[in-house]
């Protein structure tokens, strides 16, 4: 449960967020959950001049486990995960970031986490989990790479249909003091339809998003026009921040990237059973900001990113 958001992220509701058992029944949680994904965004116009692509890969993996189990009152069950991240960035025309056309290329991120869901009653449920990440360009110092995160917060099922909750969460930046971010989550079957149709809301990251110093959150609607196929669109990543420092050797030396971002996602998810679930999305990426801090702390580039598509796809097994 990383709390950090990787470009590209479905717009299907957020795994990643601790879903206490009063929203997500006991025999419903899968064990075992591994997930392989990827995404490519092409040429992104810089407004300083020039160009950017991306590319990424991740894998994650979680365990989750019953700690106390009692079905007439309260539970808990913890979690655990670990996730990796590549992510290749490629620079065309004279971007001209801090002095160099291609300041760096090829990003790794690691990610392990841990997390505890309570189930109080019927109706309520309360969460907390923590994680600490390591984001560093090829070269990098990778002791100087890590931030930490928590998210802790509660949820309440109004019905069958409905649960609400609120979520805080607190992370670490690589030049930064602690960023503080509360959130609503929301999970709302929409009684038209057949009840296909689902508002949904939800914060930083799916365990298949692991890049990033800092939560993001995605807000959409779902429409579920037969039993394995899941239609959804939504903003994905809003807030994000994509940290990671950069080599010694760099135009920048043990500087900071600063990618923040923001997503138009159209999804179709589809799970012929409990156990296997394939996605594929396309989107855009909304105009954001590029940033490199010196390790002095000055800011030495500083440019508006404009919008570009993506395209992705995963593929998550649960037994």
């Amino acid at each position: 449960m990383p709390i950090h958001l990787a470009r590209g992220q479905n717009a299907q509701e957020p795994e990643s967020l601790p879903r206490p058992p009063a929203s997500a029944p006991t025999d419903d949680i899968s064990p075992f959950n591994i997930n392989f994904g990827g995404d490519w965004s092409p040429r992104e116009n810089l407004e300083g001049g020039g160009g950017i692509s991306r590319s990424s890969w991740t894998g994650d993996a979680s365990l989750k486990f019953p700690v106390i189990l009692n079905p007439a009152g309260t539970s808990v069950f913890g979690e655990v995960g670990f996730s990796y991240t590549g992510e290749s960035y490629h620079f065309s025309g004279r971007a001209n970031i801090a002095g160099s056309d291609a300041p760096w290329n090829q990003v790794d991120i690691g990610t392990v986490s841990t997390g505890i869901f309570t189930k109080l009653n019927d109706r309520w449920g309360v969460f907390s989990g923590f994680s600490l990440t390591s984001a560093a360009a090829s070269g990098a110092d990778l002791g100087q790479s890590f931030t930490y995160g928590g998210v802790a917060g509660a949820d309440y099922k109004v019905s069958d249909d409905l649960s609400i909750g609120l979520a805080l969460v607190a992370q670490s930046r690589l030049d930064r003091d602690v960023l503080v971010l509360p959130f609503p989550t929301f999970s709302w079957t929409l009684p038209i339809n057949d009840k296909r149709w689902r508002l949904f809301s939800g914060g930083g990251p799916r365990g298949s998003g692991a890049s990033g110093s800092a939560p993001g959150v995605a807000i959409g609607l779902s429409y579920q026009p037969i039993k394995p196929l899941t239609l959804a669109a939504g903003l994905s990543s809003l807030g994000a921040v994509n940290d990671f420092r950069l080599s010694p050797v760099s135009s920048v030396p043990n500087g900071v990237v600063r990618d923040e971002f923001t997503q138009l996602i159209f999804d179709l998810n589809y799970q012929p059973n409990s156990h296997l679930s394939l996605s594929g999305f396309v989107g855009v990426d909304l105009p954001g900001r590029l940033r490199v801090i010196a390790s002095t702390g000055g800011q030495v580039y500083n440019e508006n990113t404009g919008i570009a598509p993506v395209v992705g796809a995963s593929v998550t097994w649960r037994f």
